[in-house]
């Protein structure tokens, strides 16, 4: 190989890794999969796992972003004539927020995320129930096959709190009948106290619900 040919596959492999990185940074820290026969398909930010399975039980409807919150509507359809026992898969990992405690609130029904300088509330609701199972982490304990293990098994890890670096999972689960179409919607609200993330969400979520 000449010495041109290597310098040029050099540079659009640098080209590609920084592409990859400009990528990744522009990224929402909230992921959303689905489910089914046995694998975890991620369906955002990236709908490119999801385009190749066609059967379209679960679809990004609508999504509403701001600096201040982040809400996704999603719907799903079971055009099967059996019924559909659905679990849509959230993730919230932030890579930006080194020192957070992160717990479960059962009074806001929510993940809240105190970190030094913002609060983050996140959760979701599905068919009018909200998160059935989640699991609360530090990122080191983070691991795909094992997440496949879990959801095999039917249940997430009893995780309430965590702190240092946090990845939040929550599940929303329901059961289609033949032909049945449901909404469901997640959300994440940021602010800089407990008090305005708690009033920026109950006023945002009364006007899209």
């Amino acid at each position: 190989m000449s010495s041109y040919v290597q310098l040029n596959a050099s540079e659009q492999k640098r080209t590609r890794l920084q592409e990859a990185r400009v990528s990744c940074q522009s990224c929402s820290p909230l992921r959303i999969a689905l489910w089914q026969k046995g694998d975890v398909i991620w369906i955002y930010p990236s709908m490119r796992e999801y385009n190749s399975y066609n059967k379209q039980l679960l679809t990004i409807h609508s999504i509403n972003s701001t600096q201040e919150y982040e809400l996704i509507r999603v719907q799903l359809y079971n055009n099967e004539s059996i019924n559909h026992a659905v679990k849509v898969i959230v993730q919230y990992c932030d890579e930006n927020q080194k020192n957070t405690t992160t717990f479960y609130s059962p009074y806001e029904k929510a993940i809240i995320c105190f970190s030094d300088e913002s609060v983050t509330m996140l959760g979701g609701s599905m068919n009018g129930l909200g998160m059935n199972q989640y699991a609360i982490q530090q990122n080191s304990q983070l691991n795909h096959d094992r997440l496949l293990k879990q959801l095999k098994i039917g249940k997430l890890p009893v995780s309430w709190l965590a702190q240092g670096e946090v990845c939040s999972t929550f599940t929303l689960e329901t059961e289609l009948a033949p032909m049945e179409l449901v909404d469901g919607m997640i959300w994440t609200f940021h602010s800089n106290s407990e008090e305005l993330v708690r009033s920026l969400k109950n006023e945002i979520l009364s006007s899209f619900l």
